[in-house]
């Protein structure tokens, strides 16, 4: 096939089971064959046609195969039911399979080449990028709290914030506020929300109940009074009009990975680390997955907060140590690091402490509950 970078016969057998490298045979043979009715290939039979395709993609991307041979022998594949007339949807699961194998560090990174890598080159890159900063307001998402507008200019793209507390102290409220705020100051902006612990139906009563200040619980009840009713229509109304992605089944970094690569968002929240799945235990995960989530943000060119548990030895102490749960990655890895602590005088009041900031000076706010817990604000 023209315009490859690797002939199917350089892409290494050994990198995929038998079973596929049969397939690559057939579909760069001179006979048209039809892959969903071959009884000797268990490969896209009905129901599994979109899984078997893009991890066909994935395999050939890791064996070394060009994107455009990638796209070629899918569509030829497709073709053979049908399906390979529209394009869009094989290109989509190429790109996505190549954005994949980057994320984990199988195929090489643009800048990772010499060229990209040389002093001169980068320089070059940050001027460009400072030039277009001096010509905004603000260089990142204004989020509507000092401790974070004033002291990193907002939630940065290509920044890891990590938020750590103890249970039920705030953490998924302050998710909720700031998603909140950064569409209240930034209407395009794109969100994308990775909820480990709660439904995504969950998330929207807690957005709906920051909007309104009327407790979720209260709204999915469902007896609300006529005001309260219209309300909630309203401000459900205007939510959908905001472009915001919630998923509550995604647990791996690969599956983060891939869907923020389909969306592109400019501010991506994992709530939370420790629930994220990998292989090892809870240290080795949290051994690489916060460096995995740093590299997200960079490749994507986008902010990402996560979430995370604080240890037991931590949250009972003194010390002003970060000790978010797993691991010390996780406070290494992040730009800006946050920890939160219920006021023991006042229960409406989260102390905010600022420990890390790579770019600027730590601090100590204190945040402040509704009446009814609905919404945070900073207190001044």
């Amino acid at each position: 096939m023209s315009g490859s970078n690797l002939s199917i016969a350089k892409v290494s057998p050994a990198e995929m089971p038998d079973f596929i490298f049969d397939v690559l045979q057939q579909a760069s043979g001179p006979r048209k064959h039809h892959f969903q009715d071959d009884p000797n290939n268990p490969m896209f039979t009905d129901g599994r046609r979109d899984n078997d395709l893009f991890n066909l993609a994935y395999t050939l991307a890791k064996g070394g195969m060009g994107p455009e041979t990638n796209f070629e022998i899918l569509k030829q594949i497709a073709t053979s039911w049908g399906e390979g007339n529209q394009t869009g949807w094989l290109k989509a699961k190429v790109e996505s399979a190549y954005k994949r194998a980057s994320g984990r560090g199988i195929l090489p990174d643009k800048k990772s080449t010499p060229d990209q890598a040389s002093i001169e080159s980068i320089s070059l890159r940050l001027l460009e990028r400072i030039s277009r900063n001096a010509k905004v307001e603000r260089i990142g998402l204004k989020t509507g709290f000092r401790f974070i507008d004033s002291t990193i200019y907002g939630l940065v793209e290509g920044w890891l914030y990590v938020i750590g507390a103890y249970t039920s102290v705030g953490k998924t409220a302050l998710l909720i506020q700031l998603v909140i705020n950064c569409l209240k100051y930034n209407r395009k902006a794109k969100i994308v929300i990775f909820s480990t612990e709660m439904s995504d139906q969950q998330i929207v009563l807690r957005l709906l109940a920051c909007l309104t200040s009327i407790p979720s619980l209260k709204i999915f009840h469902g007896r609300l009074p006529k005001s309260d009713a219209e309300l909630i229509s309203d401000t459900d109304q205007d939510l959908k009009k905001s472009e915001i992605y919630i998923f509550d089944s995604v647990y791996t970094f690969d599956g983060i990975l891939d869907l923020a690569s389909q969306i592109n968002p400019d501010l991506v929240f994992v709530d939370y680390l420790q629930n994220m799945m990998a292989d090892g235990n809870i240290f080795e995960r949290m051994s690489r997955i916060p460096i995995q989530l740093q590299d997200l943000a960079k490749r994507l060119d986008t902010a990402v907060v996560a979430l995370s548990q604080v240890s037991n030895e931590a949250a009972k102490g003194e010390s002003r140590i970060m000790g978010y749960k797993g691991a010390g990655e996780i406070a290494a890895a992040c730009d800006f690091g946050v920890w939160l602590e219920r006021d023991r005088d006042n229960k409406r009041l989260v102390n905010c402490f600022v420990r890390k900031n790579r770019h600027g000076m730590t601090c100590k706010t204190t945040l402040e509950f509704s009446e009814n817990f609905t919404s945070l604000r900073e207190t001044f």
